[in-house]
């Protein structure tokens, strides 16, 4: 007898949800099925002993290594060992390195000769070539590498047709071209691989506003900087879309106080750095609702004491550079609550003992510079107060003999330097000395 279809579905579907459930494994913490055997993660005898061979051979270039919690290679810095080619080609040879994540280079006598024996390096995360004689031809052997994610090649001969490689490498992140001759089209190339996150483009001479134009794109771009004065006020506003920035370096650029009108809404930056630019008090008042920022290169800008109120509410900052620029004594009173200030430049400012007097009770400052400030004596009465200090730069000062005997109280400084200070005499830097031996002194 024929049953039909419609009958038999409700009873074998049953079966089938019985028979699925009885057959599950238990969940939770239960023990493990004896029948398993565990996998054995640790290195064998043959990796360990290549891995030994590895070391001998970069330890014969001088070289450093780097190695993980199993004992085996994940990084070599070969900085200053001047490699070769040949030597490079080795090293990537040795089946002790096949799981390096980071190499680091830099030797003129490296060339592009040696950019295919890299690529076979198929775990490397991390590579460093500046300083190198590598060019786009080099960097175009890197295209297999499908785990890379930095790529260093600071003066270098790279320019556009190397940005186009770079742009097909799937994960690349971050990507340092200072000091090349890449110009806007070949960051308009590089702009298409939307995981970059760090672009630095200093010293390069051949930029514009056109190049601020297509790093809009970048949309998880975290840190850019730029550098020369083809980049202007114009080009800024292509900045506003970018969401996720953290740092922004305008060194040596056009961009003044307009310019940074883009940035009133940009709450996520943490780093500022606008060394030698026309930015000053206005310019400030774009970042004045920032709560995040930590650091804030201001040394050769327009900025002076009015400017400082903008960095009152900045409680994050950490380092703070106001080298050259018009601040004096009553721009330290506006950032006299800074508390987790650790460095901070003075430098060939207008600040004087009034002006330290009003940072004297910044307790974490570890680092401090008024090198060719108008400091006398009676400021280094202050600066005794500052305990944690490690390194203190009173250059170029009127400080005296007098004035030293305050620094025999700051017992974790390591560091002072004293030259040029003709109130200063050699009998007062060596009393000094007995009183903390520990302390190096360049006078």
């Amino acid at each position: 007898m024929t049953i039909p279809a419609k009958r038999l579905i409700v009873p074998v579907f049953g079966l089938l949800t019985i028979a699925l459930l009885a057959g599950c494994p238990p969940q939770g913490n239960g023990p493990t099925d004896p029948r398993v055997e565990p996998v054995d993660t640790q290195p064998s005898a043959e990796d360990k002993l290549a891995a030994q061979e590895a070391v001998e051979a970069i330890e014969s270039l001088g070289g450093e290594i780097e190695s993980g919690d199993d004992g085996m290679i994940v990084g070599v810095n070969l900085v200053g060992t001047g490699a070769t080619d040949e030597d490079i080609k080795r090293i990537c040879g040795l089946d002790g390195l096949k799981g390096l994540t980071k190499l680091r280079i830099a030797s003129p006598d490296v060339t592009d000769a040696c950019m295919e024996s890299i690529e076979t390096l198929s775990a490397l995360r991390v590579l460093d070539v500046g300083d190198c004689r590598v060019g786009d031809e080099g960097v175009a052997q890197l295209k297999g590498m499908q785990n890379l994610e930095e790529v260093k090649l600071t003066r270098t001969n790279v320019r556009d047709a190397g940005l186009k490689h770079l742009a097909e490498l799937p994960n690349i992140k971050r990507v340092f071209l200072a000091r090349t001759y890449v110009t806007d089209d070949g960051v308009g190339e590089l702009a298409k691989q939307k995981t970059i996150e760090l672009l630095d483009l200093r010293d390069c001479n051949l930029l514009s506003d056109k190049t601020l134009e297509h790093v809009k794109a970048l949309e998880n771009l975290k840190s850019l900087k730029v550098w020369g004065p083809q980049i202007s006020d114009d080009g800024m506003i292509h900045l506003c879309g970018l969401k996720k920035l953290k740092v922004l370096g305008l060194q040596d650029t056009a961009v003044g106080d307009a310019g940074l009108a883009c940035l009133k809404d940009m709450t996520t930056l943490e780093e500022i750095h606008f060394f030698r630019t026309t930015i000053g008090d206005e310019g400030l008042g774009a970042l004045k609702g920032n709560t995040r920022m930590r650091v804030a290169n201001l040394r050769d800008t327009q900025v002076s004491d009015d400017g400082m109120a903008h960095l009152r509410d900045m409680k994050e900052l950490t380092t703070l550079d106001l080298s050259e620029t018009g601040v004096g004594d009553d721009g330290m009173e506006h950032i006299k609550g800074l508390e987790k200030l650790n460095d901070l430049k003075l430098w060939f400012s207008f600040v004087g003992d009034a002006g330290v007097e009003h940072i004297s009770n910044l307790a974490n400052l570890t680092r401090l510079n008024l090198e060719k400030t108008d400091l006398t004596d009676a400021g280094m009465e202050h600066v005794k107060k500052l305990k944690k200090l490690q390194y203190l730069h009173i250059g170029s000062t009127q400080v005296t003999d007098t004035g030293l005997e305050h620094i025999k109280e700051l017992t974790d400084l390591k560091d002072l330097v004293l030259t040029f200070c003709p109130g200063v005499t050699e009998t007062a830097v060596d009393d000094l000395k007995k009183a903390l031996p520990e302390l190096t002194v360049d006078y």
